[in-house]
């Protein structure tokens, strides 16, 4: 079974759900700072850091995960979210592993201290996976006309 040809707008829904996802975790841990508890973070600070942190992963490997684990089978609610948390873990990982400001490689122990951030990391990517899943719904997809 091929991938159903996308209408003009499940294709914009998608793009959409690409665009506005990643910023969902940003508005769930901004706005109750915003509201409750004002501080110079604030939602503008979250929504920065959450786009800073998610955007790459989200491009430049949820999109093409997407199509192709989704390009023969359907995609569920589940099997996005697992790419979800997955993602939230890339981006965990894009931030904490690698060479730090000073030029040095970041050791095991010196990651230890953040390891703590990793289920909030992936908890955020479920956030955003959950954000992508309602409005894209590519559930809706299993309906569309095969071509």
């Amino acid at each position: 079974m091929r991938m159903p040809k996308l209408t003009a707008v499940q294709k914009l829904r998608f793009v959409l759900g690409v665009v506005a996802a990643p910023l969902a975790p940003g508005l769930l841990f901004g706005l109750p700072d915003e509201l409750f508890a004002p501080s110079p973070v604030g939602v503008v600070w979250s929504l920065k850091f959450a786009a800073i942190a998610e955007y790459p992963p989200i491009i430049f490997v949820g999109v093409p995960l997407y199509w192709f684990a989704f390009r023969k089978r359907p995609a569920t609610f589940w099997r996005c979210m697992l790419i979800g948390f997955l993602l939230g873990a890339i981006a965990y990982l894009r931030a904490h592993v690698g060479v730090s400001t000073d030029g040095r490689l970041v050791t095991w122990d010196a990651m230890t201290l953040t390891i703590a951030l990793l289920p909030v990391s992936m908890f955020c990517g479920g956030i955003a996976a959950l954000c992508f899943w309602l409005i894209a719904r590519p559930d809706k997809l299993r309906s569309a006309r095969v071509s």
